[in-house]
C-alpha cells in the first residue's frame, strides 16, 4: 500500500483543498469554500458511505456542486479536482526507507506491488507517486478506484495476484489495518505482515498476522527469513509480490502454524511447528514472550504472468510475492 511508504493527509476535503479547486475554477457563481466544505461534511454519510465499494469521487463533486446550484461540465470538473489534488498531494511524506526497502526487495528477485484503498483516481494519484520514485521501483499497482472494490474485498486481492502472476500462498501482504489489510489478505491465503512504523492498529478482528514489522527495513527481515526457512526445509519457496514496507533488524515475528483457506479466518491457539526444526525468535519487545514459529513451505505456481500494474512481487525460485498496503 503506498500509505506504507508515504504518509497521506487524511481525508479529500478539508477545506484548504476545496478553495484551491475553486480556485482554479476562476468563474462567477460557485459557492465559498467554507460553504462547499460543510456540505460535504454535513452529508458525509450519503457521499462518502464507507463499506468495501469504493466512491467515484467525480461523482460525488459532481452530484456536490449541483446540489449548490451549479452544473460542471466534464471539463471543469477535472480541473477542480486536479487542483484539490495537488494541494492534497503536496502534504505526502515519503518514509526514509522506503526507496532502500523497494531496490532490496528487488534485488532478491521479487516482483513488487502496491495495493491502496483511494478513491483517487488512476489518472491523479499515479503522477503524485511517480514525482516520489515509487512507480519505477515496483512492477504493479491496483488501486480501489480502478477496481472499484476496497480493502478486505476479495476482488482488489485478486486483481493483484493476477497483475503479477502469482497464487496465494506465493504472496507476502503487507499492510498497517488489521479489519482491511490482514483480514483481506487472510482470507485471500497470503502470508501477512502487519506494519507498525505508521501507525499501530489495535482493533479486535477474528484473525491475526503472521509477522509484525514495527520498521520498513523489518520487511526485507520477514523476506529473508521466509527463504532461509526454505531452504533449511529443502524445498523451493516462491515468493513474488510485496504490499507495505519498513527498518530495523528488531522485530516480534512469528509464523502459525496452519496456512489459511481461502475464505477463512484463522483461528485457535497458536502452536509450534516442527517443519524443517526452524524458529523464529523475537527481539524487539519483552511486552508479549517471543513465539517460535516453523514455515510451511508453498508449492510452486502455475498462474500466468500478467502486464505490471500496482500490486505484488515475483521472482525467480526460490522466490515469493511480496503486497504492499
Amino acid at each position: 500500500d503506498p500509505h506504507l511508504l508515504v504518509e497521506f493527509p487524511s481525508i479529500w476535503y478539508e477545506m484548504h483543498l476545496v478553495a484551491a479547486g475553486l480556485e482554479a475554477l476562476s468563474r462567477d457563481g460557485l459557492p465559498t469554500a467554507e460553504a462547499f466544505t460543510r456540505y460535504l461534511a454535513d452529508n458525509e454519510a450519503e457521499l462518502f458511505p464507507g463499506g468495501e465499494d469504493e466512491i467515484d469521487i467525480a461523482d460525488v463533486m459532481r452530484r456536490s456542486f449541483a446540489a449548490q446550484g451549479v452544473d460542471l461540465q466534464d471539463d471543469d470538473l477535472w480541473l477542480f479536482l486536479r487542483a484539490a489534488h495537488e494541494v492534497w498531494a503536496s502534504h505526502y511524506s515519503l518514509a526514509a526507507s522506503s526507496h532502500a526497502l523497494l531496490e532490496a526487495l528487488r534485488a532478491r528477485g521479487l516482483r513488487l506491488a502496491l495495493v491502496s484503498n483511494t478513491a483517487s483516481p488512476e489518472w491523479l494519484l499515479l503522477p503524485v507517486l511517480e514525482r516520489q520514485g515509487l512507480v519505477e521501483r515496483v512492477d504493479a499497482v491496483v488501486l480501489s478506484s480502478e477496481v472499484g472494490k476496497r480493502k478486505p474485498h476479495p476482488a482488489i486481492f485478486e486483481r493483484a495476484l493476477d497483475e503479477v502472476g502469482v497464487e496465494p500462498n506465493e504472496a507476502v501482504f503487507v499492510g498497517d489495518r488489521l479489519d482491511a489489510d490482514i483480514v483481506g489478505a487472510s482470507r485471500a491465503g497470503m502470508t501477512t505482515v502487519q506494519a507498525l512504523w505508521f501507525r499501530a492498529d489495535d482493533l479486535r478482528v477474528n484473525v491475526e498476522p503472521d509477522f509484525q514489522a514495527f520498521t520498513q527495513m523489518d520487511v526485507l527481515n520477514v523476506v529473508d527469513r521466509l527463504f532461509a526457512a526454505a531452504r533449511l526445509a529443502g524445498s523451493s519457496f516462491d515468493v513474488k509480490s510485496c504490499a507495505a514496507l519498513g527498518s530495523s533488524p528488531k522485530i516480534r515475528l512469528w509464523r502459525l502454524g496452519r496456512r489459511p483457506v481461502l475464505g477463512a479466518f484463522r483461528s485457535g491457539p497458536r502452536t509450534r511447528s516442527s517443519v524443517a526444526g526452524v524458529e523464529f525468535t523475537a527481539t524487539r519487545s519483552s511486552t508479549r514472550p517471543p513465539v517460535s514459529r516453523g514455515l510451511v513451505p508453498s508449492s510452486t505456481h502455475s498462474r500466468k504472468s500478467a502486464a505490471p500494474t500496482w500490486g505484488a512481487c515475483s521472482g525467480s525460485s526460490p522466490s515469493r510475492s511480496t503486497f504492499s498496503s
